[in-house]
């Protein structure tokens, strides 16, 4: 076994030492720490008492008299975009500015900037329900999903109770940015962990050995994914980590409806990121282990990294509608598009063996399924390379 150890750290040492891997992962993760920390000092430069007059509104209940106050406020500004960002009220403006937005994208409604007289809880909630039953049409949506959706629904705590959020609704942001280059790094970083012994023509020296290729796929396989567990740690880190200076954990108890309106999940903001953080990371190892996969499969580093690039730019602009049913539902269970910052939640569920799986769920499973998957084509391809 302590050779295995040894030759496991001799492949990470390989991959974390490169200076294209430390340049990187440098540029990511200053990237996002400097987008961050940009957007608080200079474009909307933090202020100190956001906090305090947020507590005037602090576990205040979304009804009808806390909306009768933000509409006098609207009122007086010309409209919720009118509402300055030092005023109690902005926040909740923004929340609800964004829900009405929504609302008059996709069908007839509410006026976003004149319509203070419909800011009551009666059309606020009818508004949000009116809205869910067209995702679930647009979604085509069978009934028993409907329902299932319906008695989820049900568990939400009405009216919301108010809680400052922005914090929370910045760090969401980050996990699809820090996915996005993740798959960069992975594609600069871990396509040459097997397609390197080609360009070094080290792998007539490897069958020369007593274990030959038999064991090394395995030991180089994790090292790539602790490589992909390290770096998607570090861009987590250098995203969250001003949001968490400038904000801490403000909002963590908040309904995730404040933050998400248009989804029918019954957790806090709190429960709703450790789901995120944990459908990161199976992320950022299948997003590895792809690029091992074509990296054996091409035994060319180039080829591999445009593998994961070429996937990045259709996951970026390939759409599928969602009469294609199954199809159309794997193709949004990609990491960018299940971390993606939006107001509106895919409702899509996934039935296997009597499971009724929710799209952050199948898209754990998803991912889970193709590393195995990965691991044991790379297993069978690497074992029977030659030496050229």
């Amino acid at each position: 076994m302590a050779i295995y150890g040894e030759l496991l750290r001799f492949e990470l040492r390989k991959i974390f030492r490169g200076r294209i891997t430390i340049l990187a992962l440098a540029v990511s993760a200053g990237m996002l720490l400097g987008i961050a920390l940009v957007n608080y000092l200079v474009v909307s430069p933090y202020d100190r008492g956001v906090y305090e007059r947020e507590a005037a509104l602090e576990g205040r209940a979304l009804d009808d008299a806390l909306l009768a106050e933000l509409a006098e406020e609207a009122e007086e500004a010309g409209g919720l975009s009118g509402i300055e960002p030092d005023s109690s009220y902005y926040h909740l403006a923004g929340y609800i500015s964004r829900m009405q937005g929504t609302y008059l994208t996709i069908g007839e409604g509410l006026e976003s900037e004149t319509g203070n007289k419909e800011l009551s809880a009666e059309s606020i909630y009818q508004m949000r329900e009116d809205l869910l039953e067209y995702i679930y049409d647009y979604f085509r949506l069978s009934d028993a999903d409907k329902q299932w959706w319906k008695d989820k629904e049900i568990l939400i705590e009405k009216p919301f109770v108010w809680q400052a959020n922005f914090g929370i609704y910045s760090m969401k942001s980050v996990f699809g940015a820090a996915i996005n280059l993740f798959c960069m790094i992975a594609a600069v970083c871990l396509a040459g962990v097997y397609a390197g012994e080609k360009g070094y023509r080290t792998d007539s020296f490897v069958l020369s050995t007593r274990e030959g290729k038999s064991s090394l796929w395995l030991v180089k396989f994790i090292a790539g994914e602790i490589f992909a567990l390290a770096a998607g740690t570090l861009l987590l880190v250098a995203g969250l980590f001003p949001h968490l200076l400038f904000n801490g954990l403000y909002g963590i108890n908040a309904p995730w409806q404040l933050i998400v309106p248009l989804c029918a999940y019954p957790y806090t903001a709190g429960q709703m990121l450790v789901r995120y953080i944990l459908t990161y990371y199976l992320g950022c190892l299948v997003i590895g282990a792809l690029v091992m996969l074509f990296s054996v499969l091409f035994m060319n580093s180039m080829a591999a990294a445009g593998m994961i690039c070429l996937g990045l730019v259709l996951d970026l602009f390939l759409s599928l509608p969602p009469y294609l049913g199954l199809l159309s539902q794997l193709r949004y269970l990609t990491p960018a598009q299940v971390l993606i910052n939006s107001s509106m939640a895919d409702p899509r569920l996934l039935r296997i063996f009597g499971l009724v799986l929710t799209p952050l769920q199948s898209a754990g499973l998803v991912y889970l399924i193709l590393t195995v998957a990965a691991a044991a084509t790379v297993r069978s391809l690497y074992r029977r390379q030659e030496a050229q």
